[in-house]
């Protein structure tokens, strides 16, 4: 999904005070997805990493804590923030 060019123009518009609060709201969103892909995920989950490090590998859930998940790769273990991680069917 990408942004339209009337949301961006909407942006470029708001003072501070209405850009703090778009910015509170994301953040939000942001933590509903994650609770989200949480409830989803149990330890053994094969998963994807959208980061640079991790960018197309294959991982495995080793643990799932309250806002990260310890994922296995070949070349080690990492933590990554749940807001991260989609699951692989």
């Amino acid at each position: 999904m990408s942004i339209s060019k009337t949301v961006i123009n909407a942006i470029s518009k708001m003072d501070r005070v209405t850009l703090s609060q778009l910015q509170s709201y994301v953040n939000l969103r942001k933590d509903e997805l994650a609770i989200e892909v949480k409830r989803k995920l149990k330890v053994g989950d094969s998963v994807r990493v959208n980061h640079k490090k991790l960018a197309g590998m294959k991982c495995t859930i080793t643990a799932i804590r309250t806002t990260r998940a310890s994922v296995q790769t070949m070349y080690g273990n990492y933590n990554v923030p749940m807001t991260l991680i989609t699951p692989v069917k």
